[in-house]
């Protein structure tokens, strides 16, 4: 990943740099919500250089597994590198601001994969491989790769018109979008949950002496399971569409913070029912 230069706005982005920390986890003390949207458009564009240069090489030999297949699967390090590190906060601490930035690049991103599967020129030579896959000497692991590959084009609409996969990329687009609206809408509760009940552990006597790992106790386990129970089943009762549901997140959010409300009451009980006489010892 250092074989590309880096514009100087982006010289300094954590995300585009090699990371020295252990097992090259992403550094995420420095990471910050406005790294992520230049550090995926850079590397957005530098993956689809890396694929058209696939494309357009001329080869005497043809299309083989090692001048097509081989390059294009090492393609997009940098790209994958940025989006496994956002994708993972956006699912573990979706803050709001990682949320808007979420939300914004559904499309681009959406609109790369698309563009990336439809440069001229590419699926041709992909293709070509796939003809000659058992007669071209490759192993049973390279055989699966391109088999894998070829039918990953092929869904994506490869074999389209033009006009067809104009109209697959819109579609995608908006989908990509509208899946992010109600991911980041399901995700709500679970969060409304956790901040409840962290807040909780601060503020009531009758919580802060519980260790961490009571916590993770079965009583608690199943309480949290019940509440998401309550929400698949109320969402299953009143079938709410993905799309329709993204409308009414005002009301979700009311409704989310009153079951989350009732959730919590019921662990504090149940904790001071059978351990109340502990947390009064540690208080005194």
């Amino acid at each position: 990943m250092s074989a590309f230069a880096l514009p100087e706005d982006l010289a300094t982005n954590p995300l585009l740099q090699e990371w020295s920390t252990p097992f090259g986890i992403p550094p995420f003390n420095v990471l910050q919500p406005a790294h992520y949207e230049p550090a995926l458009t850079f590397a957005m564009k530098h993956h689809l250089d890396e694929v058209r240069a696939i494309a357009a090489a001329e080869h005497a030999e043809g299309a083989t597994f090692a001048n097509i297949i081989a390059p294009f699967d090492r393609s997009g390090t940098l790209l994958y590198k940025v989006c496994e590190t956002f994708e993972n906060l956006c699912s573990s601490n979706g803050v709001p601001e990682l949320q808007a930035v979420e939300l914004k690049m559904a499309s681009p991103l959406a609109a790369h994969s698309n563009a990336i599967m439809t440069i001229p020129g590419l699926f041709a030579k992909i293709d070509a491989v796939y003809t000659a896959r058992h007669s071209s000497g490759l192993n049973d692991e390279q055989i699966r790769l391109v088999e894998r590959y070829h039918l990953d084009f092929v869904r994506a609409g490869a074999k389209f018109t033009p006009e067809m996969q104009e109209r697959y990329g819109k579609i995608v687009e908006e989908l990509a979008e509208l899946s992010t609206k109600f991911t980041q809408v399901r995700l709500y509760p679970e969060r409304a949950f956790t901040h409840l009940l962290i807040g909780s552990l601060c503020f009531d006597r009758t919580l802060w002496p519980m260790k961490l790992t009571s916590l993770l106790s079965s009583n608690l386990l199943r309480i949290r399971l019940v509440y998401q129970r309550i929400w698949s089943v109320l969402l299953n009762k009143l079938h709410v569409n993905a799309i329709s549901l993204v409308n009414i997140r005002a009301s979700s959010h009311s409704l989310v913070h009153l079951l989350s409300h009732s959730l919590l009451i019921l662990h504090v009980e149940i904790y001071v029912k059978r351990h109340g006489n502990y947390g009064q010892n540690v208080a005194n």
